[in-house]
């Protein structure tokens, strides 16, 4: 177990989130800090690791389906292509 604590802007780094993020899901309680006396918030390592194991389970799996459009081959169209082209 990493018992490690990280400034905020090691957090956000460990994370990867933009600070607006970062501090959005603070305020949520999404992710838990640690307070000594006056200084500043501290956060877990341990905390940060449970929440990406959790997020990672909560996104929905994306599908992409790449389609390739397929022209008819019609003799005329083909006719008349050929005819525009060479005019």
């Amino acid at each position: 177990m990493n018992s490690k604590l990280l400034n905020g802007k090691q957090a956000m780094q460990y994370l990867g989130y933009k600070p607006s993020k970062f501090y959005r899901l603070v305020e949520e309680g999404s992710i838990p800090q640690i307070v000594i006396g006056k200084s500043a918030p501290r956060y877990s390592i341990t905390a940060l690791d449970r929440l990406i194991a959790t997020s990672v389970k909560r996104r929905k799996p994306q599908l992409t389906i790449r389609i390739k459009p397929q022209i008819p081959k019609d003799p005329n169209l083909i006719k008349a292509i050929e005819k525009l082209r060479s005019a």
